[in-house]
C-alpha cells in the first residue's frame, strides 16, 4: 500500500508539477508572444521612422544635386562670360594698338613734313638774302659801271 499510496501520491504531484509547467509554459508563452508582438511593434516603428528619415534624407539629396547643377551650370556660364569678356578686351587692345600705330605714324609724317618746310623756309630766306645782297651789289655796280663807259 506504500507504494500504491506513493504511486498515487506521486502521480497527484507530478500532475500538480505538470499543472504547473504547463501554466508556466503558457504564461511563458503569451509572455514571450506579447514580447514578441512589443517588438514587432516597435521594430515596425523604428522601419516607419527611418523609412520617414529616408525620405527626408532622398528629398534633401534632391535638392542638393539641384542646387550642385545648377552652381554647375552658373559656373560654366561664368567661364564662358569670362572667356568672351578676354576676346572682347584682346579685340579692343589689338584694335586700340592699329589706331596708336596709325596716329604715330601720322605724328612722324606731320614732323617730316614740317621739318622739310622749315627746310624750305631756310632755303627761301638764304635765297632772299642772296637776291638782296646781289640787288644791292648790283645796283652799286651799275653806277660804277655806268660812271666808265661814260669817258
Amino acid at each position: 500500500m506504500i507504494s500504491t499510496s506513493s504511486t498515487s501520491s506521486t502521480p497527484t504531484t507530478s500532475s500538480h508539477h505538470y499543472a504547473a509547467g504547463r501554466e508556466s509554459s503558457q504564461t511563458s508563452a503569451m509572455k514571450g508572444k506579447s514580447l514578441v508582438a512589443q517588438m514587432k511593434v516597435d521594430l515596425d516603428n523604428c522601419l516607419e521612422g527611418l523609412g520617414d528619415n529616408a525620405l527626408e534624407l532622398q528629398y534633401q539629396l534632391a535638392i542638393l544635386k539641384n542646387e550642385q547643377k545648377s552652381i554647375k551650370t552658373q559656373a560654366h556660364m561664368r567661364e564662358k562670360e569670362i572667356t568672351y569678356l578676354e576676346r572682347e578686351k584682346e579685340k579692343e587692345c589689338m584694335e586700340a594698338e592699329k589706331i596708336h600705330h596709325c596716329q604715330v605714324e601720322s605724328k612722324q609724317l606731320d614732323i617730316q613734313a614740317l621739318q622739310e618746310e622749315t627746310r624750305v623756309l631756310g632755303l627761301k630766306l638764304e635765297l632772299a638774302k642772296l637776291q638782296a645782297s646781289n640787288n644791292a651789289s648790283s645796283s652799286t655796280t651799275p653806277s660804277s659801271n655806268h660812271s666808265s663807259p661814260s669817258p
